[in-house]
């Protein structure tokens, strides 16, 4: 049996709860958005002209990102209704499906994926990987960043309620800058095996440490200065 917690993390509609206000790390100025952007500008340098989708894409700063640079094509998958409605009244020639990374539809195949710090809500891991390999072309890259999990197991849950679901595994409840969220968080290894079953190949593990934005931005991240925060991870569609 699933716990309540765990219930709320995979709720594809927890971000339209109206107690949560994420509009501060909704723009690209937060801190930490530019913290994200310093990680993937490899990445978004080859975004041009080429047919993008950005997975649980919240209230689209990203997008803004992919607009600016001018990708061929942007489709922008979020299943917060107050999220997609802002997209589409921002961005108009992008396409905003309110959906989630297992119900959304797509017409052909994406040449890069995004899917930012969503991977931490996902049920069903194995499935959800079946279902992006399903959009992105063969030789396609896709993109995806999640919380660190040693250093959430360590350095975060003092503040937090938490729900273990085995040694690899929690969900914790975690007060934020904009409100509490539930996230489900899981070793680095079980991602990159998920995504390996389901057709993808590793091609770049990077440690995300805090950057001096960051730090900048938000001094407690000094004590962390040399420790990895999040983890990005790049697969290539076989």
């Amino acid at each position: 049996m699933t716990s309540d917690f765990f219930q709320k993390a995979i709720d594809p509609k927890q971000y339209d709860d109206d107690r949560i206000d994420w509009t501060s790390e909704a723009t690209v100025d937060s801190p930490f958005r530019k913290f994200v952007l310093e990680y993937i500008r490899d990445i978004l340098s080859e975004v041009t002209g080429k047919r993008v989708i950005d997975i649980g894409a919240g209230t689209g700063w990203l997008v803004k990102v992919l607009v600016e640079l001018e990708a061929g094509s942007i489709t922008a998958v979020e299943p917060s209704e107050k999220g997609a409605k802002f997209m589409r009244e921002q961005h108009p020639s992008v396409i905003v499906q309110c959906a989630t990374v297992d119900t959304m539809e797509h017409e052909g195949f994406f040449d890069i994926g995004f899917m930012l710090y969503v991977a931490n809500h996902l049920e069903d891991l194995t499935k959800s990987f079946e279902s992006l390999a399903g959009v992105i072309k063969q030789g396609g890259i896709f993109v995806i960043t999640v919380p660190d999990f040693e250093y959430v197991k360590k350095n975060r849950l003092g503040e937090a309620k938490v729900e273990s679901m085995g040694d690899d595994m929690f969900v914790a409840a975690i007060p934020r800058e904009f409100g509490t969220s539930y996230d489900i968080y899981r070793t680095t290894e079980t991602y990159i095996k998920a995504a390996e079953q389901a057709g993808f190949e590793l091609v770049e593990q990077t440690p995300m440490v805090p950057t001096e934005g960051l730090m900048n931005g938000y001094p407690r991240f000094r004590e962390f200065k040399d420790q990895s925060i999040s983890q990005m991870l790049i697969f290539k569609k076989l």
